[in-house]
C-alpha cells in the first residue's frame, strides 16, 4: 500500500531537518569539501609555464637518475645531470613520488593543488567559531590564489602555504600551552614544517623571525608553566635544522655552496623596482585590507574569558596574529631585498605576494576569531550576501578558461627533433625549457638573464668536453638574430665545427614569441 502524501512530505521535511542539523555540527567538513570539489574543477587543466616545467624535470630526473637534479643544463654546469638547482626539492619531490605511481605529471600537479589549497583553506578556518567568518576568510583566499593564477599552474605555492600557515598555527597553539612538555612538541612540529616550507621555496626563511616573533609578542596564557616559550623556540629551532641542514650539506658536498646558482647584480632602477611592488600591493589586497577594516569595525571582539580553555584561546590567536603579520612582512622584505641585488626575469609578479598576502588574510582572521556577529545582522542581511559569496565561489571555475594559457605548443621543430635525433643528443638553443619539456632531450641554454641569447663557442666547448661521455651528437638551434649570428661566429674559434643539417619552418617555442620563423638547425661537432 502507498504512503499516503502527507506522510511523505513530512518524512521528506524530516530528513531534510536532519541533514541540516548534520551540517550545522560540521560545518567546517563540509566547507573543506566544497573548496575541495571547487579546486578540483578549477584545476581540471594544468598550465606549465617555465618554472613549471623546470620542476617536472626535476622530478623526472629524480626517478630516472635516482639523484635530485636536472636535464636543463648550463655552461656552468659541472654535472649533467646538473645538481645545483635554482629551488629546493621538496615540490619535485612530491610529483616525482605520484608520477612514479603512474600519473602523468599534469594529473600529479593537479592532485597535489587540489590537496594543498583544500588544506590551506581548512587551516584558515579551523580556528573559528563563526561559520560567516570562516566562509568569508575562505573565499577572501581563494580570491586571492586564482587572482594570483597559483591553483592552476604547476607552481610550489600549492605545499608552500599550507606548510607555512600549519608551521604559525603549530608555533601559535606551543606558546598558548599550559604544559612545556607539550609546548616543546608542538614547537618541534612547527620548527618541522618550516624548514618543510624552506625546502620548497627559499622565501620560508621568512618563517623564521616570525616563529621567534610569535613566543616575544604572543600575550602570556596565566596557566603556563616557566619555560613554555623557551621550549617552544628551542624546539622550533631543532627542527627547523634537522630537514634544512642535510639539504644545505648534500648542496656544499655536491656544489661547493649552500644554495643555487650564482646571479649577477642588478640593473634595474629602484624606482622600476617599488614602483610595481606598490601597485601590486595596492589592487591586489586593498579589497581584502577594507574587508578586514568593516569587519573590525563591526564586530565586537570579546573580552578574554577567565576560564582556562579562554586564557589558551586568546593567548593562541594573538601569538597567530603576530605570526602572521611578521611572516608576511618578512616575505616583503625578501622579495625586495632580492630584486634589489639580484638580476631577475621580470618585475615582482602577483605569484610572488600571494604567500604574504595568505599571511595578513590569516592575521586578519585570528584577530576575528574573537569576535561575535551583532545579533541578526546575517538574518537581516543573507539575500545581499549570498549573491555576493556566490560570484567569488563560481568566479574560479572560470578563472583558468580567461587566464593566459602558458603551455608551450608541441611545434614543426619539436617534431623534427623528436625523429631525427637521439635521447642521448644533446640540444643548445635559447630558452630551451619547451625543447626539454616536449622532446625529453637534455637541453643547454645560456642560462642568466643578463647572458648573450644562446650559449658562447667558448662556454660550450667547454661544457661538451667535460659532458663528452654523456651525450652522442649536439645540435644547436639559434633564433635568427644578428646577435645570435656573432655568437655563432665564436664557435669555430672555439674549435667547434658547424654542420648545417636542416630548416625548418616552425612557430616560436617560447610562449611569448609568437608566429612563424624559419628554423636553421647545426650540428655541432669537435675538430
Amino acid at each position: 500500500m502507498a504512503e499516503e502524501p502527507d506522510r511523505i512530505e513530512e518524512n521528506t521535511a524530516t530528513d531534510l531537518d536532519a541533514a541540516v542539523v548534520w551540517a550545522r555540527k560540521r560545518w567546517r567538513l563540509v566547507l573543506v569539501v566544497l573548496v575541495a570539489l571547487l579546486l578540483a574543477i578549477s584545476c581540471r587543466e594544468m598550465q606549465f609555464n617555465p618554472d613549471s616545467i623546470h620542476y617536472v624535470d626535476v622530478a623526472r630526473t629524480i626517478l630516472s637518475d635516482h639523484i635530485v637534479g636536472t636535464w636543463h643544463l648550463t655552461p656552468d654546469s659541472q654535472r649533467a645531470p646538473d645538481t645545483l638547482l635554482y629551488w629546493p626539492p621538496i615540490y619535485p619531490l612530491l610529483l616525482a613520488l605520484l608520477i612514479g605511481v603512474g600519473l602523468s605529471a599534469g594529473a600529479a600537479a593537479w592532485m597535489v593543488s587540489v590537496a594543498g589549497y583544500t588544506v590551506s583553506a581548512w587551516l584558515l578556518a579551523r580556528w573559528q567559531k563563526s561559520p560567516a567568518v570562516a566562509i568569508a576568510g575562505v573565499l577572501a583566499f581563494i580570491h586571492l590564489s586564482f587572482l594570483a593564477g597559483a591553483p592552476f599552474r604547476v607552481w610550489s605555492e600549492s605545499v608552500f602555504v599550507p606548510l607555512m600557515l600549519g608551521s604559525l598555527a603549530c608555533m601559535a597553539a606551543a606558546t598558548a600551552s599550559a604544559s612545556a612538555r607539550r609546548a616543546g612538541w608542538l614547537g618541534l612540529a612547527a620548527g618541522a614544517l618550516a624548514g618543510g616550507a624552506m625546502l620548497t621555496r627559499y622565501a620560508g626563511l621568512a618563517i623564521a623571525p616570525a616563529l621567534a616573533g610569535i613566543t616575544l609578542m604572543a600575550p602570556y596564557n596565566e596557566d603556563e608553566e616557566p619555560g613554555v616559550r623557551r621550549n617552544s623556540l628551542l624546539a622550533a629551532a631543532g627542527g627547523m635544522a634537522a630537514v634544512v641542514i642535510p639539504w644545505l650539506v648534500r648542496n656544499v658536498m655536491l656544489n661547493g655552496r649552500l644554495f643555487g646558482p650564482a646571479r649577477p647584480p642588478n640593473a634595474r632602477p629602484l624606482a622600476n623596482i617599488l614602483y610595481p611592488m606598490g601597485m601590486l600591493f595596492y589592487y591586489d589586497l586593498a579589497a581584502i585590507l577594507l574587508a578586514l577594516l568593516f569587519a573590525f569595525a563591526c564586530y565586537h571582539l570579546l573580552r578574554r574569558n577567565e576560564t582556562a580553555e579562554g586564557r589558551r584561546e586568546w593567548a593562541f590567536s594573538g601569538g597567530l596574529a603576530w605570526g602572521a603579520l611578521l611572516c608576511a612582512l618578512s616575505q616583503m622584505g625578501l622579495i625586495l631585498i632580492t630584486y634589489l641585488f639580484f638580476q631577475i626575469d621580470e618585475p615582482p609578479t602577483k605569484r610572488y605576494f600571494f604567500p604574504a598576502y595568505t599571511c595578513i588574510l590569516l592575521a586578519g582572521l585570528a584577530i576575528l576569531s574573537r569576535a561575535e556577529i551583532p545579533e541578526g545582522v546575517l538574518r537581516k542581511r543573507w539575500g545581499a550576501i549570498v549573491p555576493l559569496a556566490a560570484l567569488f565561489a563560481i568566479g574560479p571555475i572560470f578563472a583558468g578558461a580567461a587566464s593566459t594559457n602558458v603551455t608551450p605548443p608541441h611545434t614543426a621543430l619539436d617534431a623534427w627533433i623528436e625523429q631525427n635525433t637521439q635521447p642521448s643528443d644533446l640540444i643548445i638553443a635559447d630558452r630551451a625549457w619547451s625543447i626539454r619539456f616536449l622532446t625529453g632531450r637534455p637541453v643547454l641554454e645560456a642560462g642568466q638573464v643578463a647572458a648573450t641569447p644562446i650559449s658562447e663557442g667558448k662556454q660550450v666547448a667547454a661544457a661538451l668536453e667535460r659532458f663528452r661521455e654523456h651525450f652522442d651528437d649536439v645540435y644547436v638551434m639559434p633564433r635568427p638574430g644578428e646577435e645570435t649570428d656573432k655568437v655563432l661566429a665564436s664557435y669555430p674559434a672555439a674549435g667547434l665545427r658547424l654542420e648545417e643539417v636542416a630548416t625548418v619552418a616552425t612557430r616560436g617555442y617560447n610562449f611569448r614569441r609568437s608566429g612563424l620563423y624559419e628554423q636553421v638547425i647545426y650540428k655541432v661537432t669537435r675538430r
